[in-house]
């Protein structure tokens, strides 16, 4: 992937947003634009294959928490870099 060509696409409208699992280098450095691009999410680079009945419990539990002002299950530690 050629990032400077992924964030001059997102510039120009040409994508409007873009999730990355990995980067290269990885992991990019602090000071990298897509960190904190606006329509730039980075995962942590943990992806497996999703299991739907078992992942459909882990949403709606989600959902419960979330209408109740519970925090989430797995949620991103973002003070951590992800």
């Amino acid at each position: 992937m050629n990032q400077e060509d992924l964030l001059d696409a997102l510039a120009s409208g040409q994508l409007h947003n873009t999730i990355l699992d990995v980067t290269d280098p990885e992991p990019l450095p602090e000071s990298h634009p897509l960190w904190d691009h606006p329509r730039v999410r980075i995962t942590p680079h943990i992806a497996s294959a999703t299991r739907p009945e078992t992942a459909v419990d882990v949403v709606l539990d989600n959902i419960r928490r979330y209408s109740e002002g519970l925090p989430m299950l797995g949620q991103i530690d973002r003070d951590r870099g992800y």
